[in-house]
């Protein structure tokens, strides 16, 4: 049976905005995209799993997908991307750089412009690799 992560157990509620920011940014997408190229989502689920539990990790999504949403509406008006895709890979990247970088898109949707030839594909990615992992473990725990 694996080793249980309640010792580490942080709660993260989709209202806690604080702590799922900081979260975010513990991660350092940028950092990521930099040392990993390809792929860098599955860092971020390999950070996920390591630290969290499934069900953390399923609430700090649910945050993360209403920020990029509510980033996506905001670039929308804009017409910043041609397309729904890059729309999300955009809204998802400057989501994943953190707080400062997110609200800052948000007040001024020209630097989401200059961002936009640095997307990287797709932070989001991360959560679905690390659900599914520990889903996978734990199901094979109790084979």
């Amino acid at each position: 049976m694996p080793q249980s992560k309640m010792e580490n157990y942080k709660l993260i509620n989709i209202n806690n905005k604080n702590h799922n920011w900081k979260i975010i940014e513990e991660i350092n997408w940028s950092k990521l995209i930099e040392k990993y190229p390809n792929y860098p989502y599955d860092k971020v689920g390999e950070y996920l799993k390591e630290n969290y539990t499934i069900n953390e990790i399923i609430n700090l999504e649910k945050f993360f997908v209403n920020k990029r949403k509510e980033l996506q509406n905001e670039l929308i008006k804009c017409n910043i991307t041609d397309s729904d895709d890059e729309l999300w890979d955009l809204s998802s990247h400057i989501t994943a750089l953190g707080e400062n970088v997110y609200n800052l898109c948000m007040k001024y949707n020209e630097i989401a412009n200059i961002i936009k030839n640095e997307t990287v594909e797709n932070f989001e990615y991360g959560f679905t690799k690390a659900v599914f992992d520990l889903k996978n473990t734990e199901y094979n725990n109790e084979a």
